[in-house]
Parts: C-alpha cells; sequence; structure tokens
C-alpha cells in the first residue's frame, strides 16, 4: 500500500490520530493506537478520496478530518463524533477542497480552509459543534481589499485595486441547507486631477513654443481630450495632455478646455492661449539722406521681413541752399 497526505493529532490523553491517503485503493484512511495498539480505519472508500487530508481533535477527544475527493472536485468532512465514522460533502461548487486545513475552537466549532482551483481562490468554511455547517462563503473572490465576513455575511474593506462589473455569489449555510444570492460590484478608479502651469500662453506667429505638460494626480488617466480645436499649427498629445507646436495663423486669446477621464470619472483644466504676430523688422539702405530744399527726393522704401512689417516713413529735414 502506498501511502500519502498524512496529517497527526494528539489527543487529551496523548494517544495519536493519523489521517491519510491510500493511493492504491484511492481511499481516505485512519489510523490510531489510543485502545493501546494500532487500529486502521478505511473512512471514506467512494471513488478517489482522501487527498490534502488534515486531521484535528475537539475537547471531547473526537475526531475531524477535512480532505479532497478527487473523483467529484468536492470538499469533504468526516468525524467520528456520533461514535461511527460519517462523511459528508460540505462544499461541491465547482472543483474545490485541494490543500485542506482544520483547526477547531474552544466552543468545538470546526474550521476549514482550501483551495478553491475553478476561480483560483483561497476559500473557507466552518461547522458548529454538531458539525451543521454554518456562516457565509463567496465565490469568486471579492476584488483585492474586500473580505466577506463568514459569520455575519457582511461586505466591508478598501478596495486597492480597480476591476471591471462581475457578479458575485453569496452562500450561507446552516443546519437546514443553503441559500444563495448574488451581488454585483465594479471598483473604479479614484477621479484624476490636471493643472497646467503656466495656464495662459502669449505665442508667437511662426515661433515654436515650449511644450506644456500637465501636472497629474489621483487615478490613472484613459484619455485626454480638449475643446476647441487649437490654433493651427499646436498639437494636442492625447496619450499626455501635453501642448506643443508652432503655430501659424494669428489667434485672438481664446480658452480651452482639457478633460482628462478615467473609470472614476473627468477633471477639467482651462488654459488661454493668444497667438500674436512677429514683431516686426524694418531696414532703410541707405540711412543716411542730404537733400535740398525744394527738390523732390528719391522716395526710399524700407525692406522688411514681411510684408505686414511694411512701415511708412515721411522725412522733413532737407539742406538749405542760397540762390545765386
Amino acid at each position: 500500500m502506498l501511502v500519502t497526505y498524512t496529517s497527526i493529532a494528539i489527543d487529551s490523553n496523548d494517544a495519536v490520530h493519523i489521517s491519510y491517503h491510500d493511493t492504491t485503493n484511492g481511499d481516505l484512511k485512519y489510523a490510531t493506537d489510543k485502545s493501546g495498539s494500532w487500529v486502521t480505519t478505511s473512512v471514506d472508500t467512494s471513488g478517489t478520496v482522501g487527498r490534502d487530508t488534515s486531521i484535528a481533535i475537539d475537547s471531547n477527544d473526537d475526531v475531524h478530518i477535512s480532505y479532497y475527493d478527487a473523483t467529484n472536485g468536492d470538499l469533504k468532512y468526516a468525524t467520528d463524533k456520533s461514535g461511527s465514522w460519517v462523511t459528508t460533502s460540505i462544499d461541491t461548487s465547482g472543483n474545490v477542497g485541494y490543500y485542506t486545513s482544520i483547526a477547531i475552537d474552544s466552543n468545538d466549532a470546526v474550521h476549514i480552509s482550501y483551495r478553491d482551483a475553478t476561480d483560483d481562490a483561497l476559500n473557507y468554511i466552518g461547522l458548529d459543534s454538531s458539525s451543521n455547517v454554518y456562516g457565509y462563503s463567496v465565490s469568486p473572490a471579492l476584488p483585492a481589499g474586500l473580505s466577506l465576513n463568514f459569520a455575519t455575511g457582511e461586505i466591508s474593506g478598501t478596495p486597492t485595486a480597480t476591476t471591471s462589473s462581475a457578479t458575485y455569489t453569496i452562500t450561507a449555510r446552516n443546519s437546514g441547507g443553503t441559500g444563495t444570492t448574488t451581488v454585483t460590484i465594479v471598483v473604479n478608479d479614484e477621479l484624476p486631477v490636471i493643472a497646467y502651469s503656466p495656464s495662459s500662453f502669449t505665442l508667437t506667429k511662426g515661433t515654436a513654443m515650449t511644450t506644456v505638460t500637465p501636472t497629474t494626480s489621483g487615478g490613472a488617466i484613459v484619455s485626454w481630450s480638449i475643446s476647441p480645436t487649437l490654433p493651427t499649427g499646436l498639437a494636442f498629445d492625447t496619450s499626455t495632455g501635453a501642448i506643443s507646436g508652432t503655430p501659424t495663423v494669428l489667434s485672438v486669446s481664446a480658452a480651452y478646455t482639457v478633460t482628462a477621464t478615467n473609470t472614476g470619472g473627468s477633471d477639467t483644466a482651462a488654459v488661454t492661449i493668444v497667438v500674436n504676430d512677429a514683431v516686426p523688422v524694418i531696414v532703410y539702405s541707405p540711412s543716411s539722406f542730404t537733400l535740398t530744399k525744394g527738390t523732390a527726393m528719391t522716395t526710399v522704401t524700407p525692406t522688411s521681413k514681411r510684408w505686414s512689417d511694411r512701415v511708412l516713413v515721411n522725412f522733413t529735414n532737407v539742406t538749405n541752399r542760397p540762390c545765386l
């Protein structure tokens, strides 16, 4: 016989109690020396059972064993408190019962933890001192940071991660059986908070602006938008909210609203932008004129970098010459 998944406990008289899986026959077995010699019992032989056993002794020296039913994918429980062994499937919701661990409190209530392989979750179940299953359980596991009180059914906590809308099944168990209900939970992100500093920009046509990126706090931002459209030549980065570029047209002062959005909602920030023309640059060549009173001067027109930079200049200085 090949033995696996052993668990051991000592009673108040220092007698030894061992649960184990008989791999050869696929059974849950139990061995004890409480009579003064070793006695072995097949506790459960219904299919492949007895894997991941855990054993505990209550204040009356009654034995309690939790284990995995590999044939049905259930959590099972066995006790001899009635004088003979009684086995029960106490959780049959999915593939459950792996890696069981059992403990008994000062009131002889039984507590069992185990793995739910269907939802990849840690499960817990309790039994009262009469071995009636009691309490609440939830499937799948609640979002990170939330917990279910197995005794009262209260859901509480502070969620620590965003989750999309999901339905959770709450199961209540007592000696009469089980009852279920569902709750739907979605965890949104914190509201985003954005700000531009500075928030007012006086730009020059044809000159690149210094890129401005907003500061952010709160939840992660999923999308950015701006309204109305920026002046021609400027760009808005929909990944970061940055404003950059080289304006190519004049624009009067106007307010633009930037919106940052995530699952928790939106925040807005206003920026003001005006695009002025470039400062005119003019040159006269020559720049020095000697004129004669009464004699028309040759018209001199300044050169400029832009047609819009042209400036008209009047001259009144002349040289007076005597008449001969």
